[in-house]
């Protein structure tokens, strides 16, 4: 019978990452390994939305004038017959929480932040491709009292229903690096879910030979 070894320990990066920071990467090894399950006749598991929104929250980030907590995961269609870990395209996936920083003149202040993205995996590509598409600051269930004033538009992206903007809210979306927030959140979401499916490639392999 065939048998893949793990390819090592599976860390956790959900938790104090430095945002530009990088987590570690195995692309080339997980694409081998893939292609070595493929050719053995093994297949991933599918598995319920619910678990796989699980694995990318908490996620937080230190950007240094500002940090982010994103607590909640969602996708605007669940697959009801789960996710099939060999190969997906999702769209629309939400990543929610708040923003927070210290703004001069006003103090700490916290707003809320909303990302949305597609995220896609193909049997014998690389690691998952996450497209960020916005970045804004509707209100949501980590919302309360004047944060809910926070609103969008312009180069923080649209945000529909949103109300008028107190000067507190306007001040922290001016030091927020909508740029530098894509990037950390693309490079997190990609890594977290390869060593994800690296851990279930272990599975896989381990109870192939049991």
């Amino acid at each position: 019978r065939f048998w893949l070894k793990p390819l090592g320990p599976i860390s956790s990066c959900s938790s104090g990452v430095r945002a530009g920071g990088s987590v570690g990467r195995l692309p080339f090894l997980r694409i081998v390994a893939m292609q070595a399950l493929q050719a053995a006749g093994m297949k991933l598991p599918k598995i319920p939305t619910d678990d796989f929104l699980s694995w990318l929250t908490p996620l937080d980030g230190d950007f240094g004038p500002f940090s982010i907590l994103l607590s909640t995961a969602s996708l605007s269609n669940p697959l009801d017959d789960g996710l099939d870990l060999s190969g997906f395209n999702l769209e629309d996936l939400g990543l929610h929480g708040k923003v927070a920083a210290d703004v001069p003149g006003i103090g700490m202040k916290e707003m809320p932040i909303n990302l949305s993205c597609d995220v896609s995996k193909n049997l014998d590509a690389g690691p998952p491709e996450v497209d960020i598409r916005d970045v804004n600051f509707a209100r949501n269930d980590h919302s309360d009292g004047d944060e809910a004033e926070a609103g969008g538009g312009g180069p923080f992206g649209g945000c529909a229903g949103c109300g008028a903007l107190s000067a507190a809210s306007s001040a922290l979306m001016g030091v927020v690096d909508i740029d530098a927030v894509k990037d950390w959140a693309r490079e997190q979401i990609s890594d977290i879910i390869g060593k994800k499916i690296q851990e279930q490639m272990s599975i896989v392999s381990c109870c192939s030979v049991m």
